[in-house]
């Protein structure tokens, strides 16, 4: 199983270089040899040289939405350029210290057919991906059916230079990367059997694995976040004090930076 691992990330660079640790120290036990990518829109100054990665992609910051999906757009190419089965897509501030849980999922997808984990971006009363979209923040992807049938790129830049004032017309205020992302998804879907889209929804259903333990990400309708699942490993807060103590509380000491990062340094 050759996995690859994308981190991408505007200033969160402090994340970015722990979870690389957490990647190098705890994903390759389980993974073996992972083909670590980083994909950076944030200054130069902040992030001056790579530290674990074994790609580092330099981009401009058109703006916070369209800047992460050019991210992520940039990184996946990347990572399509190798010999990889599956794909591993997260924001810097976004850890699990549990590989072998996504192992599981992944032996999972393997033997059923799905091709893409994800959560959708949801609240308790309404969790449909159709309706607010899927989780951009950390997604799984199997890498031959991406080739196959072109998930990306995204393209969120042309898709909202085009559709902004329907969406707003439509009462939104921008482009959302989570509902663009599950509609590429559809699309994707859609390609493995072209002449019969009548049976798209039950491709769709089939070839998407969604990430129950995280359901809903959302605590509520103000679109408040839970930010931690200790059972699975994740960790997804903002702040770097609340991932200190969870380090600290572990004794994981992975690399130079969480070392620096428990010892308040």
């Amino acid at each position: 199983m050759k996995l690859g691992y994308l981190i991408y990330t505007f200033d969160r660079v402090w994340d970015a270089r722990i979870q690389m640790e957490i990647v190098r120290s705890l994903w390759e036990k389980t993974f073996g040899k992972v083909y670590l990518v980083h994909a950076y829109n944030g200054k130069k100054k902040w992030y001056p040289k790579k530290y674990l990665e074994d790609k580092l992609i330099r981009q401009n910051n058109p703006g916070h939405y369209e800047g992460a999906a050019n991210l992520i757009d940039a990184g996946m190419k990347e990572l399509l350029k190798h010999n990889l089965d599956w794909l591993v897509i997260s924001a810097s501030d976004t850890w699990l210290i549990k590989p072998g849980y996504i192992q599981g999922k992944i032996k999972r997808m393997a033997k059923d057919g799905s091709v893409f984990f994800a959560c959708p971006w949801g609240t308790p009363t309404r969790n449909d991906p159709r309706d607010l979209g899927i989780s951009a923040d950390f997604f799984v992807l199997r890498a031959g059916w991406e080739r196959k049938n072109k998930m990306f790129p995204a393209r969120y830049g042309a898709f909202k230079k085009k559709y902004l004032d329907l969406a707003r017309y439509l009462g939104a205020r921008n482009i959302s990367y989570e509902k663009l992302l599950f509609a590429r998804f559809v699309s994707a879907c859609a390609k493995e059997d072209p002449l019969n889209n009548n049976q798209l929804r039950f491709t769709v259903k089939k070839r998407l694995l969604l990430f129950e333990e995280r359901m809903p990400i959302h605590k509520n309708e103000n679109w408040d976040r839970f930010m931690q699942w200790p059972k699975i490993g994740l960790y997804t807060d903002h702040e770097l004090k609340s991932k200190k103590k969870m380090l600290a509380g572990k004794n994981l000491i992975l690399g130079v930076y969480s070392k620096k990062l428990i010892d308040g340094k």
